[in-house]
């Protein structure tokens, strides 16, 4: 019996939830364990996207799998996999260690999937809680976000420290 079962898909438009869990299910299929989460973030994730029929969004996930090859062999790992993969899935697969990366640059695309993203696969709760600790140091140091980008409190010339 497999304990993969999706959460908070009731928070995405139902028309999408299908190809999320299908395309999730293959990561699950081929990783098990390793597969330690997942954030559907951008369009679908805001309930901005047009509806699936249309064809004009496609899903944006990030995967996060552990022991992942380096960027050039995980790149064709990742074409192995995703071989039957359900299409407008735009997969980003990172690990534990990418993501403190991206984490400590304050990366934009990693702030807003962590401030818009819905979180659909947490088995040990580590997204939720780097989620938390994420907005309440931002929050601390007075960074803010505008519909463009996210704004920092500093002066030109002045130093911060992530």
């Amino acid at each position: 019996m497999s304990i993969f079962k999706l959460r908070d898909l009731d928070r995405l438009h139902p028309d999408y939830c299908d190809t999320i869990e299908k395309y999730l299910e293959i990561i699950w299929e081929h990783y098990s364990e390793r597969f330690i989460g997942a954030i559907v973030y951008g369009s679908v994730a805001r309930g901005t996207a047009q509806p699936y029929k249309q064809r004009i969004n496609d899903i944006d996930i990030l995967v996060f799998i552990e022991q992942l090859p380096g960027w050039s062999s995980r790149a064709k790992e990742k074409i192995k996999v995703e071989n039957n993969r359900p299409s407008r899935i735009q997969g980003i697969w990172l690990t534990t260690e990418d993501l403190k990366g991206y984490l400590a640059a304050k990366t934009g695309f990693i702030l807003d999937a962590f401030d818009e993203g819905v979180i659909v696969w947490d088995p040990h709760g580590s997204l939720n809680r780097i989620r938390k600790r994420l907005f309440k140091e931002l929050e601390a140091k007075g960074v803010r976000k505008t519909p463009r980008a996210w704004v920092w409190p500093i002066k030109a010339g002045e130093r911060i420290e992530y």
